[in-house]
């Protein structure tokens, strides 16, 4: 194909159309969708990575704490971009009183969103707060883990793990506090569908996108 600029995503693919495109005059642009300094965890794909990013036309992160990683070699290259969130005209933010005592997190069920960590958190919390209950949204290689983590912490009756919800809108609008327990972040879109939704926000200081968000 004769284009005039190649995008890619996702750091593998990026390394192997930098590969595919060499020898040619066109530009590519990549994307970086997670936090860079955690992924990937393969020490060859980061070796490959800081040697083909180099002929990139430029290195496209989410967040400036991204940005500043691979700046250290890449400097004038990246670029920060910030992941767009398009509220629905329908999920105007409910007031805080009409909200349940419900908090909210959403997000695959992975060990990088620290899961495990909010329901040792929550279960503390509900030895002097036993109305609020916790509401995950999502699916992923950790759900028996979790489960059994609900069970030895006996919230069975104040946990819930319904799965992946094509449109988490209602959620928001029914939570008055959204939590990101993430280990690290590409950018955290969850997290801002929840603020542009009027949740306020408990989030670690991981790296590289939730504290930018939230300041």
């Amino acid at each position: 194909l004769k284009v005039d600029l190649v995008i890619s995503f996702v750091h593998v693919t990026n390394v192997l159309t930098i590969l595919a495109m060499k020898g040619t005059s066109t530009p590519v642009i990549v994307c970086e969708e997670s936090d860079p300094s955690s992924s990937p965890s393969s020490g060859l794909w980061r070796l490959l990575r800081w040697l083909t990013y180099r002929a990139a036309a430029r290195v496209v992160v989410h967040s400036n704490g991204a940005r500043a990683w691979f700046g250290r070699r890449l400097c004038s290259q990246v670029i920060t971009v910030p992941n767009a969130v398009i509220v629905p005209q329908s999920a105007s933010p409910t007031p805080p009183q009409q909200r349940e005592k419900l908090f909210l997190s959403v997000g695959r069920l992975g060990a990088e969103k620290g899961y495990d960590l909010l329901l040792k958190a929550f279960a503390r919390v509900t030895q002097s707060s036993p109305e609020w209950r916790l509401l995950i949204l999502g699916e992923g290689s950790e759900r028996a883990q979790l489960e059994k983590h609900v069970v030895e912490l006996n919230l069975q009756e104040r946990v819930s793990l319904p799965g992946t919800e094509p449109s988490p809108w209602a959620h928001y609008r029914r939570a008055p506090i959204f939590v990101s327990s993430s280990r690290h972040e590409g950018f955290g879109i969850a997290l801002c569908e929840a603020m542009a939704s009027g949740c306020a926000v408990i989030a670690t200081d991981c790296p590289s996108g939730p504290k930018e968000i939230v300041e």
